[in-house]
């Protein structure tokens, strides 16, 4: 069994570093120009530094501070009165309906009827059969770059958390569509060597739509790019 593996991600600027920072002197500005919060309800989060703060110490748990929130960096308040800032090399995090959430690549079907990830920070979402639109992959614009299967109509794939099977879409070959945290993977399983030898499998090329312009970008690297700059970048 061979397997062949692509991957796609919209182009996005990661942190450079992980690590963990505490002190008593991270967010003490912000903290001195909020008024102070008497008997606040028990929380999770809280938007500022200073109702944090308070509620840290008077229940005696970490309370994040949303208003320093971002989907790699955060920063929460203390019970003994200190500060902590995280800071993630990828995304840990997504905002939805205002509020922030863990990172979910589960798929599920979402309201184009394709299959996407609950909640990701790189939005991407795949086939869910019947049509030859493979894969979107959403630019930080907002655009969405198509990727088409060249033999037909895909069958309803298999889900298993977030990682989409399309059995059989070539004679003893499967597709495997996966889900990542800076946009997907997917991965053709050749099952046998009559698969391997196949003049279809060797004349294999996606379509792209969407994109104004695709080249190349670096060695097994192309880049698609739509009118307005953004851009998907596919690592082969």
């Amino acid at each position: 069994m061979v397997l062949l593996r692509r991957v796609l991600c919209p182009l996005v600027v990661a942190a450079a570093f992980a690590g963990i920072v505490s002190g008593p002197a991270l967010g003490q500005a912000a903290y001195a120009e909020t008024a102070p919060v008497s008997n606040p309800a028990d929380a999770q989060s809280a938007p500022d530094e200073a109702t944090a703060s308070a509620i840290a110490q008077l229940y005696g748990h970490a309370v994040r501070v949303d208003g320093q929130t971002t989907a790699q960096t955060s920063v929460s308040a203390e019970p003994n009165g200190e500060f902590q800032y995280e800071a993630d090399s990828l995304p840990v995090r997504v905002q939805q309906s205002g509020s922030w959430i863990d990172v979910d690549e589960t798929l599920a079907v979402d309201a184009s009827g394709m299959l996407a990830p609950r909640a990701s920070a790189a939005p991407v979402r795949f086939s869910a059969g019947g049509s030859n639109v493979l894969d979107e992959v959403q630019t930080p614009a907002g655009d969405w770059i198509t990727e088409k299967w060249p033999y037909g109509n895909l069958p309803v794939p298999t889900v298993t958390g977030s990682t989409a099977t399309y059995v059989d879409v070539l004679p003893d070959v499967d597709l495997k569509l996966t889900a990542t945290v800076t946009g997907m993977s997917d991965v053709v399983v050749v099952k046998s060597s009559a698969a391997a030898a196949s003049e279809a499998l060797s004349a294999l090329r996606m379509s792209i739509g969407g994109a104004q312009s695709v080249t190349a970008a670096a060695s097994d690297t192309m880049t698609a790019k739509t009118v307005d700059g953004s851009a998907v970048v596919a690592d082969s």
